[in-house]
């Protein structure tokens, strides 16, 4: 893959975004030019300067690989019989070993790394020479901005004007598998197995499956509804389970139905909604449900909003348009469009609807379920009503023994009418870290920056922790920050998508992107944060944009973290790259195609 920087965004005087202007990064120093910082690194210290040079090259995806030519003796008659490539995270932290080689007489020596491109952006190397005691280090080499080269760039196998790949991306738990969604996509297959050439269906939706073996990232599976058709927008909304072998997609598909398993040729409810349920067996994907609402209507738009257990055993489906029905069946106007979420459950090969979750105190046109999040051992769901006249609403539920009540509601401390609060949400595997996204929330003087909250629970509480958001001189009017947000599983990470950022800058910096100017309007970026163990509290790691950032790209409109956080998958549905699949590079040349980027 090869990112051409002059595809993107222009700075103002008409040039490209470069290694010129990184300049020293927030809480960094300059580069080190000796390992007078290697505390920790090894026994034996050698004499910097005198190894053999080390070359550093990016190479997709996710890859750093380290070579050099082989170095004859470290003293006159005493050859080099070991080499070992040592690693820090950022200019004054300790360096540590990474891999080691024997000497075996090659010329030519490569070391190939996996790094987390948004974890090593500052990150310096250098190589030591040993024998019989006695060592030789190379200069440090800092990773600097060409580490965009090494970003995955991902793309439909069989891309198509406006299908919006991306709008959904999400990696597994495990990392290995990448499931992306299309939802104006024009196939008119159903099922699995399909032709993705086939565009016979305007807008009827896919869901496209990427799985990483031993020889790196591949095409695993293009996914359609078992009842595609037009308009359906398939993939909506979409979850993975931990291991990757389970998946819950969405589509408004207008049918009426039972709760699981019903009549899906019946189109009779129109927005109605549905989710499917498929399965990874023996290598390959199979659908294994089709869930409905028991009270399903026209117009719910169930499914809106889905999210998966960690064991793919539990389901929650948003409905942010369901109305709330006394006994007699009877909707009051405060009740309208109040919006539900659903809780479905697996016992051995079926589906049944286990709760049905509602606000404590509904409003009408709150949309409740426009976001879902259940935590990953299943026993925590969050709903969020962005549309609360309070400026949204997130509501937490816990589920035991089979019964479903709520735990908390959250709310802005200061009520902000339009601030979305409650827009996207994610839990983290235990239900004891929370965050929540404000993206039209004001913020430095502007409107629509966006805010992100944390909350953490004690006991069956919850409460407010931290607020996130772009660094002083970082934001501007319509960023979004907080339009997506991703935890990690133990919640110490958070991602942060903002699609309407406008810095043209192409890489990954850590610290945060103030000073990088606006010359690329609504092209994107993602903020990740970290939080430290010894004070508590929450700090930027680094600011994350595409390596071809494009004008309204919407680059971080989604976005998701493995457990480890070692993965970083972000979304840009209005990419306009033309490439198809996994080995292409950006350019101009497909409007709204949509692409995903890995990190």
């Amino acid at each position: 893959m090869t990112l051409v920087s002059s595809a993107g965004c222009p700075t103002e005087d008409g040039g490209s975004v470069g290694d010129d202007e990184l300049g020293t990064e927030e809480g960094g120093d300059e580069a080190d030019a000796d390992t007078d910082d290697t505390e920790g690194s090894a026994d034996t210290e050698g004499e910097a300067g005198l190894g053999p040079a080390l070359a550093l090259d990016y190479v997709p995806i996710k890859g750093f690989a380290l070579s050099w030519q082989a170095e004859p003796e470290v003293e006159p008659e005493v050859e080099v019989d070991t080499y070992v490539v040592f690693e820090r995270l950022w200019p004054g932290m300790p360096f540590f070993p990474v891999a080691e080689l024997a000497e075996d007489g090659s010329a030519d020596y490569l070391v190939e790394l996996e790094v987390p491109l948004h974890l090593r952006a500052s990150a310096g190397y250098y190589l030591r020479a040993c024998a019989d005691g006695a060592c030789v280090d190379s200069d440090i080499v800092d990773v600097d901005a060409d580490i965009r080269e090494a970003a995955g760039y991902v793309k439909a196998v069989s891309p198509g004007e406006n299908d919006g790949f991306g709008a959904r991306a999400v990696v597994s738990g495990d990392g290995q598998t990448l499931a992306v969604s299309a939802w104006s996509e024009d196939g008119s297959s159903q099922g699995l197995g399909g032709d993705p050439n086939d565009d016979a269906a305007s807008q009827a939706g896919a869901v496209y499956v990427y799985r990483k073996g031993a020889q790196g990232w591949a095409f695993d599976a293009y996914i359609k509804a078992s009842n595609a058709g037009a308009a359906d927008s398939f993939g909506r909304s979409l979850a993975v389970s931990e291991d990757g072998d389970a998946c819950d997609r969405h589509a408004f598909r207008g049918q009426r139905g039972t709760t699981v398993g019903g009549d899906e040729l019946d189109d009779s409810a129109a927005n109605a909604g549905a989710a499917y349920v498929f399965q990874r067996i023996q290598g390959e994907w199979q659908q294994r449900a089709y869930l409905k609402a028991a009270d399903a209507h026209a117009g719910d738009e169930f499914g809106a909003s889905v999210d998966i257990s960690a064991d793919g055993e539990r389901v929650v489906v948003g409905a942010p348009f369901a109305e709330l029905e006394d006994a007699s069946g009877t909707t009051s106007p405060e009740q309208e469009d109040a919006g539900a979420a659903y809780v479905f459950e697996r016992e051995g090969l079926d589906w049944h609807e286990l709760a049905r979750l509602a606000s404590l105190a509904p409003e009408a046109h709150a949309r409740f379920g426009s976001a879902v999040s259940v935590a990953g051992e299943g026993s925590f769901a969050a709903v969020g009503a962005p549309h609360n006249q309070a400026g949204g609403s997130v509501e937490v539920f816990a589920g035991m023994f089979g019964a479903w009540s709520t735990s908390s509601q959250l709310q802005l401390t200061a009520p902000e009418g339009g601030a979305r609060f409650g827009a996207a949400l994610d839990l983290d595997v235990a239900g004891e870290t929370l965050v929540v996204g404000a993206p039209l929330a004001g913020g430095q003087g502007f409107e629509g920056t966006g805010k992100a909250h944390v909350f953490v629970r004690e006991d069956w509480s919850w409460l407010a922790h931290s607020v996130l958001e772009a660094n002083a001189g970082e934001g501007s009017s319509g960023d979004e920050f907080g339009a997506s947000v991703a935890l990690s599983a133990d919640g110490e990470f958070a991602a942060v998508g903002a699609p309407g950022d406008d810095s043209a800058f192409p890489s990954v910096l850590r610290g945060t992107g103030a000073g990088l100017g606006m010359g690329c309007v609504d092209s994107g970026a993602v903020h990740l944060f970290e939080h430290s163990i010894l004070d508590d509290g929450w700090s930027q790691r680094s600011y994350v944009k595409p390596g071809v950032p494009g004008v309204s790209d919407g680059f971080g409109r989604w976005v998701s973290l493995s457990a480890s956080a070692l993965e970083l998958v972000v979304g840009a549905p209005q990419d306009d790259g033309s490439a198809s699949g996994m080995e292409g590079f950006s350019d101009d040349e497909l409007p709204g195609a949509g692409a995903v980027w890995m990190f």
